[in-house]
């Protein structure tokens, strides 16, 4: 039978845990992570590695919010060997969706083996939001690939088991039928960001259309393209009405994507900088990087842009690229760096335009290695989980900028 966690008697270290996550949340991640830093001390000093592989588990998501991909990645390994140490199944189950979420923002095509060991713990435990959540990432990182009909599948399992969790109260107050009864740090899945992959996915997909050529591919372009803004027009009142504002910024930037792939520039540069100056007044910083890339690109494409108008475009990306390099170089730092590149170019500055060409270089050197570090890191998992490596070598593959 699947299900969701039930809540069990509060100890000191669930408390704690609990409270940083719905600050961490907020977008106060500092405060979060101090607070992760005492429950799990509570927990050592209880002797009570459930508490301490739950403190590591909720602060790799504490990461993820605040953009630290490569830290998540490291504390989910970390939660992941404790766990299974100890025999918690269900702590090593948020390890390891934890370790694919953040994976997946770095490399989707290195990230399946970790979705599919993320799947196989979390249909072991009988957990349906963390099958949800495993079929989420999944749709993403197969959207990414162009694997658009697999990623659709995989998007319909994700709502059929977020459905299950939030219409099933038995499950959900049911002690008895849960054999993890402690804090989850996973939420079920929002049906809202669910919504808004699937409407990126199919924004990918019209994009993909658009690139063959023809009046046929052209309005299946835009026959997507409609479709998915009727999907996201409204879960944006839905999350603006609920205040849910780290969610509404996506929302923001996909709406805007959408109208990109429809061939839209104006509106679709006016919602990528609302999600832009949310993103600023809310503190949740970790989307700017990809923010800026997008921004950038459209400003560039448009031939109108002028000198003048070129030196705001410049101060957007600059804020970006400092972002990306806020924790460690990110996927986007190189294509920042280009962007850049190519606004000197604009303003006449060949100097500058060379400059930033050779910090685009030194960015994917840099990540090139940071990703070849996490990759040999990833393998003494193959110690504890074999089923990890079945489908790919990942030391063995070279690694890729992207």
């Amino acid at each position: 039978m699947l299900k969701n966690y039930s809540a069990g008697p509060a100890t000191a270290w669930e408390s704690l845990a609990k409270s940083a996550l719905s600050i961490g949340r907020k977008g106060d991640t500092k405060s979060a992570l101090a607070i992760l830093n005492d429950a799990l001390d509570a927990a050592r000093r209880s002797n009570e590695p459930r508490g301490e592989a739950l403190s590591l588990n909720c602060a790799a998501i504490v990461h993820v919010i605040r953009g630290d991909y490569w830290t998540s990645l490291a504390t989910s390994i970390d939660a992941y060997s404790l766990a299974h140490q100890q025999n918690l199944p269900a702590d090593q189950a948020n390890a390891m969706v934890n370790l694919a979420a953040a994976f997946v923002l770095l490399a989707p095509d290195d990230a399946l083996p970790f979705l599919r060991e993320a799947h196989r713990i979390a249909q072991r435990v009988g957990d349906a939001g963390l099958l949800s959540r495993a079929h989420n990432m999944l749709g993403v990182a197969l959207g990414d690939m162009g694997r658009f009909d697999e990623a659709e599948l995989n998007f319909d399992m994700a709502q059929a088991m977020t459905d299950g969790v939030n219409g099933d109260d038995a499950n959900n107050n049911a002690d008895e039928l849960n054999p993890f009864n402690h804090f989850n740090p996973f939420n079920p899945l929002n049906p809202m960001r669910l919504q808004t992959n699937l409407a990126n996915l199919m924004r990918k997909r019209a994009k993909a259309a658009r690139r063959t050529g023809g009046a046929d591919a052209l309005a299946s372009c835009v026959a997507l393209c409609a479709h998915a803004r009727t999907i996201i027009n409204r879960i944006e009142g839905e999350a603006e009405a609920s205040q849910k504002l780290p969610l509404l910024i996506d929302i923001l930037m996909v709406a805007g994507l959408i109208d990109l792939a429809d061939d839209r520039p104006g509106s679709g540069l006016r919602k990528l900088e609302q999600s832009w100056q949310l993103s600023i007044a809310t503190k949740q910083r970790a989307a700017l990087p990809t923010l800026g890339v997008h921004i950038g690109r459209v400003h560039i494409g448009r031939l109108e842009m002028a000198a003048s108008r070129a030196q705001a475009v410049e101060q957007t990306l600059t804020v970006a690229f400092n972002e990306s390099l806020n924790y460690r170089p990110s996927p986007k730092a190189e294509a920042l760096c280009l962007l850049l590149a190519e606004v000197r170019a604009v303003m006449g500055d060949a100097t500058g335009e060379s400059g930033w060409q050779r910090e685009a270089l030194k960015a994917r050197v840099i990540f090139n290695g940071i990703k070849s570090d996490a990759l040999r890191q990833l393998e003494k998992l193959a110690k504890i989980s074999p089923s990890l490596f079945l489908d790919c070598q990942l030391a063995a593959r070279p690694s890729t900028g992207r």
